[in-house]
């Protein structure tokens, strides 16, 4: 399994547009466009060599599951706004990853462990949350789907540009890297 990733170092990246293509029609952010072609890009060049690999694709809503799976890692942990939490870069990052057949090769790829939760007492992203999706208790994705999805709580930035809510990942003290104001 191979985890490829982009920091978001300011909230254009998160701007929603309509693509269009041969498949017809999709609403993507510029982030996970630049980490789907990465992985793809990888993608294409194993399956060249004839290896087998399967993508997962990322998202910029919160994924409970999936930031449990990439903080068994050690690279990052779970934060309360339900995403993987890595130590320089915060939540603002857009992860995907492959799983291959193919065999890594030398070196050490990994980040340096960061799975201590520094969490524990913050609460900021839970109090920022306006769609109420966040609580102590966890996190109600189709609350926070709705929220996101309402116009009135979107921003168009040009004909096919949308910024939806992204106040979890905006108000998260950690990660000095990519903190914006």
């Amino acid at each position: 399994m191979i985890f490829l990733g982009t920091p978001i170092f300011e909230p254009l990246l998160l701007m929603e547009q309509t693509v269009y293509g041969s498949r017809g029609e999709k609403k993507t952010t510029m982030a996970e466009s630049r980490v789907e072609c990465d992985l793809r890009s990888f993608s294409d060049k194993l399956e060249t060599m004839g290896y087998d690999v399967t993508i997962k694709l990322p998202t910029i809503l919160p994924d409970p599951d999936f930031a449990e799976i990439l903080a068994l890692t050690k690279a990052g942990f779970k934060g309360k706004n339900q995403r993987l939490i890595i130590e320089h870069f915060g939540c603002r990052i857009c992860v995907g990853y492959l799983v291959s057949n193919a065999p890594l090769m030398g070196g050490d790829y990994r980040y340096p462990d960061f799975d201590v939760d520094r969490c524990s007492d913050c609460q900021i992203c839970i109090d920022a949350c306006l769609a109420g999706a966040l609580t102590q208790s966890g996190y109600d994705q189709k609350r926070c789907m709705d929220y996101r999805e309402n116009l009135n709580n979107q921003k168009s930035i040009a004909a096919h540009s949308i910024v939806k809510c992204n106040r979890c990942m905006a108000c998260c003290p950690i990660g000095e890297k990519t903190l914006w104001e």
